[in-house]
């Protein structure tokens, strides 16, 4: 699906992810037509200014017994798994969000963070409840002005993110963990990632 570009974007601008160094991944049979039942994938991340090194682990479907696939619950306090959304998980307390765009969430332990007012938004508010409007008015508005940065998921950032997910579908075609190169967009101990990474274009179509 294309869900990882909704449910992680709030891990990856609020920690300012860019290019992950390796990514690995595990799941349950593997076939050419179809997904696997359940899939782990995770990603590290090297420091970014002075944000230390960062661990980030995408969890989806159901184990052949019909598990489902999730973060270890001691983590939800207490509270009950939605179908999709995230947690970040921290020294001193955990958030975890409800849902797919980051728009509710709630701070674990309760108790600790009950008077916590939070900081103010660093950019601007998506205005629309659906959220899928807010997005069309941004992108509008970017190619109105000539401002890319109107559009906060414009393609610099958007691409480097895409990018990022993409490769645990890599490393999990090779089935090996790979370090990434993304200014040669190269699996650096892994050339059999090549395949996954860039297509072959017919002579005459090439991009």
């Amino acid at each position: 699906g294309d869900m990882a570009c909704h449910t992680v974007n709030m891990a990856f601008m609020a920690l300012k992810f860019g290019a992950p160094s390796s990514v690995s991944a595990k799941s349950g049979r593997l076939n050419d037509e179809t997904y696997p039942r359940w899939a782990t994938f995770t990603y590290n991340f090297p420091t970014r200014g002075n944000m230390p090194p960062c661990k980030m682990v995408w969890y989806e479907g159901k184990t052949e017994y019909g598990k489902r696939n999730l973060p270890p619950y001691d983590l939800f306090h207490g509270e009950k798994p939605v179908g999709s959304g995230s947690i970040m998980v921290g020294d001193k307390g955990v958030l975890y969000s409800p849902n797919d765009y980051g728009a509710d969430f709630k701070l674990f332990p309760e108790k600790k963070f009950k008077d916590y007012g939070g900081p103010q938004p660093w950019f601007p508010r998506n205005p629309s409840k659906s959220n899928d409007q807010g997005m069309k008015n941004e992108w509008a508005e970017a190619m109105r002005t000539g401002d890319v940065k109107k559009a906060y998921s414009n393609f610099d950032y958007a691409a480097t993110f895409t990018e990022t997910m993409l490769l645990g579908n890599v490393a999990l075609k090779v089935g090996k963990k790979i370090n990434w190169d993304a200014a040669n967009l190269k699996a650096k101990n892994c050339p059999e990632a090549d395949q996954f990474i860039k297509r072959e274009y017919r002579k005459g179509w090439e991009v």
